[in-house]
């Protein structure tokens, strides 16, 4: 059976598969609170989920939703729309979901009280390429792997992208930092969703601020419409309390890290390609 069918019929009955879990959810469970951990991949989405978690009466669901897939496809509308209806009430659900209006749509067939984690694009880019060179299952690991000579030009793929067509003949590509982050930004501006930086939550241990952290907590809880004595935030929500260490993420990047890991090469590709938008979302060049 040629490749592109018998894929083709995978993506189809995995589909299937999660339109019949999402209507015996609905027959069994109905319909509840629902909190969504979103984030620009390599943001944070480990630190965001364990905060959620920490609220009372919220679980975690098993799964993640995302509109690119780790072997790169992009994944449909339908499929989207199935595995958002799937997780029962209740369920803090991780994803990396552009801000288009399709998907802004089908967050309102339930009701999702909604959350976006986002980061310095400079440390994104370095969390990324460590990411990548680790994650096998990764569409751009042979990339990363076998034809770049070492982490400077790693970093340098994820903020510049790899284009089409390289190495020769590859039908793997990723556009620059920029272009890429620009599918999620609108999250930023929108009412329904409580936009958080992963700099205001990492705490002192993460080279942060508790006092920030905490009051950021709070907005957290506001926008979940769970009201919480502030006495209890510290116990409930302390680094120690949630030990993000856990998370890639906070591990391999701490606040601030690409000024000692990024060179003058870095630099300026990076203020070329994504310079005046990430000034935009708070972090402007040093």
């Amino acid at each position: 059976m040629p490749y592109g069918l018998s894929n083709a019929l995978r993506l189809t009955g995995r589909d299937q598969v999660f339109r019949l879990r999402a209507a015996r959810r609905r027959l069994r469970e109905g319909e509840g609170t629902l909190l969504l951990a979103n984030s620009y991949p390599k943001s944070g989405t480990h630190l965001l989920d364990q905060i959620l978690l920490a609220i009372p009466g919220f679980t975690t669901w098993d799964d993640i939703v995302s509109v690119q897939s780790l072997s790169g496809t992009t994944n449909t509308r339908e499929h989207l729309k199935w595995k958002l209806a799937t997780p029962p009430p209740g369920s803090v659900v991780r994803s990396h979901l552009t801000s288009y209006p399709e998907i802004r749509e089908l967050l309102t067939q339930r009701p999702w009280r909604r959350f976006f984690i986002y980061r310095d694009l400079r440390d994104v880019a370095i969390s990324h390429a460590r990411w990548v060179l680790g994650e096998r299952r990764s569409y751009l690991h042979p990339v990363y792997r076998d034809h770049m000579k070492d982490d400077d030009e790693r970093i340098m793929a994820s903020i510049l992208g790899v284009p089409l067509g390289w190495p020769f003949a590859s039908n793997v590509s990723r556009g620059n930092i920029g272009q890429d982050f620009e599918k999620f930004a609108g999250w930023l501006d929108d009412p329904d969703t409580c936009a958080v930086r992963f700099e205001d939550l990492v705490g002192a241990r993460g080279g942060g601020s508790d006092e920030v952290r905490y009051a950021t907590v709070r907005r957290i809880l506001d926008h979940a419409g769970v009201d919480l004595p502030d006495e209890d935030i510290p116990r409930r929500f302390s680094v120690q309390a949630l030990d993000p260490s856990t998370s890639h993420t906070f591990r391999e990047g701490r606040t601030g890290g690409w000024r000692e890991r990024l060179t003058p090469e870095h630099r300026r590709a990076f203020e070329a390609v994504a310079g005046e938008l990430n000034c935009r979302i708070g972090y402007p060049a040093d």
